[in-house]
């Protein structure tokens, strides 16, 4: 994850643009087509992170857990969050943001929801705890963005991700569960304005 300088730098050079736009809800994509290069361009890759490619909006910037309604910019996870004896304070703050538990993502009734997947490690970043975040995409098949590298459809062993509970998560040993966003969307704050980005005639306004 950048440094808060560093974010500074990079936003610099996108040519500005308010990182602390106004209080907004975050609807449920549906259907998202997997396509990395759309997150390559303009600063996107450096200026996001694995939950704001996973909520599948660059304007959330470096989204953290929780924080993504506050006014002001996030420092990181509550630590309290990271239990090593299991995900259940982890899922009050999923809860807290209005994200909905699925017992199974691959059912029918899922068939149209905003589907995403959480896990976290006791020393993930550099022997501190973090945590990471998939997304179901079109395919049926699982992709996620490793820090403000680009997004990829492989887990730590290379392999495909048809579930990311049985995937090579690497330091992220934790899975805490399955999410959709609720229909009525999630209340957030953007952070800053989206690049220019390829038009899509799918894509819904932000992205």
């Amino acid at each position: 994850m950048l440094t808060r300088d560093e974010i500074a730098r990079v936003f610099a050079r996108m040519g500005g643009g308010s990182r602390d736009l106004a209080a907004d809800t975050l609807p449920p994509s549906r259907q998202m087509p997997f396509e990395p290069e759309r997150w390559a361009s303009a600063g996107i890759r450096e200026l996001t992170n694995c939950l704001t490619y996973a909520l599948n909006e660059p304007r959330l910037g470096q989204a953290i857990p929780g924080t993504l309604a506050q006014a002001e910019e996030p420092e990181g996870m509550d630590p309290a969050a990271y239990d090593p004896g299991g995900p259940e304070k982890f899922k009050e703050v999923l809860r807290s943001m209005g994200l909905i538990e699925v017992d199974d993502p691959f059912s029918r009734e899922m068939d149209e929801a905003h589907l995403i997947a959480f896990a976290y490690g006791m020393a993930a970043n550099k022997g501190n705890p973090d945590f990471h975040v998939w997304r179901m995409d079109k395919s049926g098949g699982w992709s996620h963005k490793p820090g403000n590298g680009m997004p990829t459809d492989k887990d730590e062993n290379d392999c495909p991700i048809p579930d990311p509970q049985y995937a090579d998560r690497g330091r992220y040993d934790i899975f805490a569960g399955y999410w959709r966003l609720p229909e009525e969307g999630l209340k957030v704050r953007y952070r800053m304005e989206a690049p220019a980005v390829p038009a899509r005639s799918d894509r819904r306004p932000g992205f």
